[in-house]
């Protein structure tokens, strides 16, 4: 029976003094001056850039933005790859078979 009228004691103990220290934090709070144009509390923030569209890298699978891709024009199509080294492998077929 002791051990649960300590263990009651201690939670009943942790309990107050976590109240305490919630009253103290929101009256030093309430205390200091709030700077014009400010407002207390979680501040909203706005996403850094809009989106951007990915493009499927045809050699690794990678995906990547358009706009620091490394591209290719074939025709009316435009690749975009994630590196130069999967340019010069995509490039690599055409090259063994005009050499065949």
């Amino acid at each position: 029976m002791k051990l649960f009228a300590r263990f009651f004691r201690y939670i009943f103990g942790v309990v107050v003094t976590a109240a305490i220290a919630w009253v103290v934090r929101k009256v030093i709070q309430s205390a200091t001056p709030v700077p014009n144009g400010s407002r207390r509390g979680p501040v909203r923030v706005e996403p850094a850039s809009t989106p951007q569209e990915l493009f499927r890298d045809p050699v690794c699978g990678t995906y990547v933005a358009g706009n620091i891709s490394h591209s290719l024009v074939q025709g009316s199509e435009t690749l975009h790859f994630c590196s130069r080294s999967c340019v010069d492998q995509y490039r690599a077929p055409d090259k063994l078979a005009a050499g065949a």
